[in-house]
């Protein structure tokens, strides 16, 4: 896609993804998917799905670090730096915020649980368009598509029930199967050649 960012559109743009971030992760892939996508026409919906797996698998906040990666592609380091400063400023902000009154709300306050739980479950809301969305698109179909999604809907079933695995050996389990999977189709593949 052509670039047509300024630096002044990339500031605010994530200032803004930043803003309706809450939830970290994968609750703000719709609200990037629909600003840099949608609004802005940067990326097409392939390389954001690409550059959030990116994202992921270096140590840091996800937002931020998607923020970098955007930015970086959009307006070289400068953008890079001007993206994940922005992204991270509104909770920078609403952290001075809460700073501010954390002395002034009374302990076990009733509302302040009320608002805290409307903003998980609006959360686990966007985690979950999320994770459709991108099943929708990236996943291919039949039996892939069938196993991709008992395989979801098996992670949030054990999540669920509070089954204490620890993220290493989820990481672990999940490394070794897709290895044991491809291992398994090259010696299929070779199967039928003399």
């Amino acid at each position: 896609m052509e670039n047509k960012a300024t630096y002044r559109a990339v500031a605010w743009s994530f200032f803004r993804v930043g803003a309706g971030a809450f939830g970290g992760g994968w609750a703000s892939l719709p609200v990037f998917a629909a600003e840099l996508a949608g609004r802005r026409g940067w990326f097409a919906e392939e390389e954001l799905a690409e550059m959030f797996a990116l994202a992921q698998s270096v140590p840091g906040v996800i937002l931020v670090n998607f923020a970098v990666l955007a930015g970086g592609r959009l307006k070289g380091k400068p953008g890079a730096v001007l993206a994940g400063t922005m992204a991270a400023m509104p909770a920078f902000l609403l952290i001075l915020g809460v700073a501010a009154l954390y002395g002034r709300v009374p302990e076990g306050s009733v509302w302040l649980r009320r608002v805290l739980l409307g903003l998980q479950a609006g959360v686990v809301a966007l985690i979950a368009a999320a994770g459709v969305n991108l099943g929708r698109r990236n996943v291919p179909p039949g039996w892939k598509k069938a196993l991709a999604w008992g395989a979801a809907v098996a992670v949030l079933a054990g999540a669920m029930l509070w089954v204490k695995v620890p993220l290493w050996a989820w990481l672990v389990g999940g490394a070794v199967a897709g290895a044991a999977w491809e291992w398994g189709r090259g010696r299929g593949r070779g199967r039928g050649k003399a």
